[in-house]
């Protein structure tokens, strides 16, 4: 009975995990009507990670040609459970996803791949199946990090 109760407990444990875990449905969305892969705002990609147990760690900055009117902010979510930071800016999109493993970011990459949202391109590249106009284009594995490639917003 004692196994019994261990095992499901590492069973629920796991579970709770995989469920922290970024998933690209996070950032993107199949758009039937325009039959396009959209991304989403920075604003609901922030809600969808916080859902799921990421807060933001920190945000950050930058001004375009040192004008103070045309400030870009940064958001650095992180889930301590996966041991996840995502990296997300304001006008461009996602940009960084670092996971806590490289299986992790081979989980991610493979997920879009069966949901038919990205394909190879050429090693560790990516591209997105349709054409769009904004967001996410393509995406990068390198060991425990995805890098996006976006369109500017």
């Amino acid at each position: 009975m004692k196994k019994f109760i261990l095992l499901f407990a590492a069973l629920i444990i796991s579970g709770a995990c995989f469920a922290q875990r970024p998933s690209i449905t996070d950032f993107c969305y199949y758009d039937s009507y325009c039959n396009t892969i959209e991304t989403y705002s920075c604003e609901q990609i922030i809600a969808k990670l916080r859902a799921k147990g990421y807060y933001v760690s920190n945000t950050e900055i930058y001004y375009i040609d040192n004008d103070r009117e045309r400030g870009c902010y940064y958001y650095y979510l992180y889930n301590s459970n996966s041991n996840t930071t995502v990296e997300i800016s304001q006008y461009e999109g996602p940009s960084q996803i670092t996971f806590n493993s490289m299986e992790d970011g081979l989980r991610f990459v493979s997920e879009a791949v069966n949901m038919n949202y990205i394909k190879r391109s050429n090693g560790s590249k990516y591209i997105m199946t349709r054409e769009q106009e904004y967001g996410v284009c393509g995406l990068s594995l390198n060991g425990k990090y995805i890098y996006f490639d976006n369109y500017v917003y």
